[in-house]
């Protein structure tokens, strides 16, 4: 994030009035960096005991975060969620950060809903990411690799752009079926999993997040070597969870989907994710 300060406007500004509005949920977020919003950021200096200047640097953004967002919180959302109301992305708008789109499936299949999706998220400010589910199963990494970039090119996203996130990886099998099948066949998916992420972050200039939960990277794909170094994104569920169980490849993890049947707009079914690094880190890595 960069220093904002009182005649400032864009994004940046709008995620500071979001971070602002919990303390004064009057403040209307526009972008605007005028004299309500100093007003409010130098009585929150003074209030912590900060330099009273009303310039929001790396201290006083840091401790804004602390103070207002206990919980960042995003969802994952494809072509048959319940998107198309405004309750759905007022609820978002106002509840949520962050927002990974389905972009593709295999060698030649794009998400008809993701170019709308993403331009819905683009328009809202909402940090957005685009994922690819692959066969896992005697997958064409060119053609997987080609279908995910074009579906991308297609739906309008600029991997330059702020605001948006790393390219994800979806790992997990089609069905239970092709689940069976992994374990004897791990060792050839591992090898066609890491050229599909070479040449995505070739592509795109930016290293994709994978996307697992333990038991399909531990148990059906025996724990394969060499994806320490990809940001891990785990699904665990549970209502009783406080940390979730990852892939013994990682020690830690930056996204946690935590539950699939959350509630967002009044309509439920939602895939529901918390992050483990700070908002700041956050907004880092969607290019702020």
């Amino acid at each position: 994030m960069k220093t904002l300060q009182k005649g400032d406007r864009g994004d940046e500004v709008i995620f500071l009035q979001r971070l602002l509005q919990k303390i004064n949920p009057s403040l209307v977020i526009d972008g605007d960096f005028g004299s309500i919003t100093d007003t409010m950021v130098r009585k929150f200096q003074k209030a912590n005991k900060l330099l009273v200047d009303g310039i929001v640097g790396t201290i006083t953004f840091d401790i804004l975060c602390k103070k207002t967002v206990t919980n960042v919180l995003g969802t994952d959302i494809y072509r048959h969620d319940a998107t198309d109301n405004d309750d759905f992305w007022n609820d978002l708008e106002k509840n949520y950060w962050f927002c990974f789109v389905k972009a593709s499936q295999g060698k030649d299949w794009t998400d008809p809903r993701f170019a709308e999706h993403f331009q819905e998220l683009k328009a809202s400010t909402i940090l957005r990411g685009a994922y690819h589910f692959p066969l896992l199963l005697n997958a064409d990494v060119t053609k997987e690799v080609n279908c995910f970039l074009n579906s991308c090119k297609e739906g309008g996203v600029d991997w330059k752009e702020k605001g948006v996130l790393p390219p994800v990886y979806d790992v997990e099998p089609l069905t239970e079926g092709d689940a069976q099948k992994l374990p004897s066949q791990s060792r050839n998916i591992a090898i066609r999993m890491k050229k599909w992420l070479d040449a995505v972050e070739t592509k795109t200039g930016r290293t994709p997040i994978i996307y697992t939960s333990k038991r399909v990277w531990d148990e059906l794909l025996k724990s394969p070597l060499g994806f320490e170094r990809y940001s891990l994104w785990v699904a665990n569920y549970g209502a009783n969870l406080t940390t979730p169980k990852l892939p013994s490849t990682w020690k830690s993890y930056a996204f946690w989907q935590f539950s699939e049947d959350w509630t967002i707009g009044g309509h439920k079914g939602f895939d529901v994710n918390r992050i483990n690094i700070t908002l700041k880190d956050l907004l880092k890595m969607a290019g702020y």
